[in-house]
């Protein structure tokens, strides 16, 4: 029996051959997005059931967590016109709230999906927000990325950040943990999917566990913010 996101990976793995407007115009693909659309709605739909002590998601629809598969080519040299993946980002008040930390799956065929949570790229004043908090309580957030199940599934932040300390901060006493957390300009951390893990009957499960993981490093986030 196919999986629910094996039609969606079948799909995206011919627009990866055919990404052109000409291409995903036709009757027959622009039937098969729908599909797509559908799938995806239906699938994080369940996913929020699924993560309400994790994540407040009373009154959160699928379609705000979702993101548009059609790219922004107005400036940019590359003119595909679509993505070749599916996205959603689910946090409360979803995708376009800017003062929550999100918890993010990515999902493309060949060894492209993957899972994230935290903050990507955020504006100067959250991420003033973040670093105050680091300048606070550092610590418990070094204390929280060193939890064995993080460290194991996520490893360590992704590697977003200033090769030196910032400005405001060059001239600080500060710990060793400040100087470490100070300079990253993004708070995310993440890991890499299989294909094999994503079309397995367990991935919803699974899915559900590492966005469990990654709870105290959002929660932190989601403080540091408020």
């Amino acid at each position: 029996m196919e999986s629910k996101l094996e039609y969606i990976f079948d799909f995206l793995s011919d627009l990866k051959r055919n990404n052109t407007r000409e291409w995903i115009h036709r009757r027959e693909n622009e039937r098969r997005y729908d599909i797509v659309q559908r799938t995806m709605e239906q699938w994080v739909s369940f996913l929020l059931m699924d993560m309400d002590d994790i994540e407040d998601t009373h009154g959160l629809k699928a379609k705000q967590c979702l993101f548009r598969i059609w790219r922004d080519t107005r400036f940019s040299k590359d003119k595909t016109p679509c993505k070749t993946y599916v996205s959603a980002a689910i946090c409360k008040g979803g995708r376009k709230n800017p003062d929550r930390a999100v918890y993010y799956i990515q999902i493309s065929p060949g060894g492209e999906s993957f899972v994230a949570g935290g903050i990507y790229m955020p504006d100067s004043d959250h991420l003033k927000k973040i670093r105050t908090a680091i300048m606070k309580d550092g610590e418990r957030l070094k204390r929280i990325l060193k939890e064995p199940k993080l460290k194991k599934t996520f490893g360590t932040l992704s590697l977003l950040k200033l090769k030196t300390l910032p400005r405001d901060y060059k001239n600080a006493d500060l710990t060793p943990t400040q100087r470490e957390l100070l300079p990253y300009t993004s708070f995310i951390v993440e890991q890499k999917l299989s294909d094999k893990l994503v079309l397995s009957k367990n991935f919803d499960a699974e899915l559900v566990e590492m966005f469990r993981i990654i709870k105290p490093f959002n929660d932190w986030l989601n403080q540091a913010l408020t």
